[in-house]
């Protein structure tokens, strides 16, 4: 796990005392969170709990480095709700496409049946035809 840097974080880097994770009402390891947020990897965040976090800023009067975290998990919440609102636009986009290629192999399937029924109607319609023709001829097929 990374520690915070000094310089951006506007305070001491992380000592990973845990005062942080005994101060979260939402049982989140904020330290962690901080940690994965360092080295932008939002997806660990959000596994870690990222949207869970309330933004109560409980965990900052806790943290002796005095790093600013409420405010750092404000901006990756802000952030991350982009993200999952993309990715969810991403998904409905995808079952509408997964349902127009089920809807069209359906239709597909359904004129081939239509298209195989005409056919066998013909058929037997040719085949009436035939016989009623060698029935007037008096049964003969030269």
């Amino acid at each position: 796990m990374a520690a915070w840097p000094a310089a951006a974080a506007g305070g001491e880097p992380c000592i990973r005392c845990g005062d942080c994770a005994d101060a979260c009402p939402e049982a989140l390891p904020p330290a962690r969170l901080a940690a994965r947020l360092d080295v932008d990897d939002l997806e660990g965040a959000l596994e870690l709990g990222l949207m869970a976090c309330t933004g109560c800023g409980a965990c900052e009067p806790a943290c002796p480095s005095g790093l600013p975290l409420e405010a750092r998990f404000r901006e990756a919440r802000t952030a991350a709700a982009s993200v999952l609102e993309k990715r969810a636009v991403a998904d409905a986009a995808r079952e509408r496409y997964r349902q127009r290629a089920a809807r069209l192999a359906r239709l597909a399937e359904e004129a081939d049946a239509a298209q195989a029924r005409r056919i066998q109607r013909i058929g037997a319609a040719a085949a009436a035809a035939l016989a009623k023709a060698r029935a007037k001829r008096g049964g003969t097929d030269a």
